[in-house]
């Protein structure tokens, strides 16, 4: 690189990337080379300041620094994931052997409970409980009993 200054923030900013321990500091250096108020962005400010001749060279070599910084910051991530993510897997393994949870089955419905009462009561007095259809059929309601065809109580209401 010819310009002295990019060459020294190019060197700085890859010994800090390879200094980051987790990704917390690995945000820090790229907030420090890649935010807009960067010394590196502020860099291109100088590119007004230059002839037609220099400008070319000068803006090939800051962009190829912040393409290089940027590629090694998202490297440098990457391995950080991949380490956190071993990390994670590691802390969350299950244990098959355990015993799985007992799921308690909820209580009896306090409509039931009064029913059952209530029908123990009967049953100690001498009724029998009879289970059945709840609606009856003409034949067992009239004809059985033989009520006629043209009985007021057969008539539809």
């Amino acid at each position: 690189m010819q310009n002295e200054k990019l060459s020294r923030i190019y060197q700085e900013a890859l010994k800090d990337i390879d200094s980051a321990c987790n990704s917390d500091e690995l945000l820090n250096v790229k907030n420090k080379y890649l935010a807009k108020k960067s010394e590196l962005m502020g860099m291109s400010s100088l590119l007004a300041s230059l002839p037609v001749e220099e400008k070319k060279n000068f803006g090939q070599e800051l962009n190829q620094v912040k393409t290089e910084v940027n590629s090694k910051i998202e490297a440098k991530a990457k391995e950080f994931a991949k380490k956190e993510l071993e990390e994670k897997l590691q802390k969350e393994q299950i244990d098959i052997s355990l015993p799985g949870r007992v799921h308690e089955r909820g209580g009896e419905n306090p409509f039931h409970i009064i029913i059952d009462e209530v029908t123990n009561i009967f049953l100690g007095m001498g009724f029998e409980v009879a289970e059945g259809p709840e609606v009856e059929e003409d034949l067992y309601n009239f004809e059985l009993l033989n009520i006629p065809k043209d009985h007021p109580a057969r008539d539809m209401q």
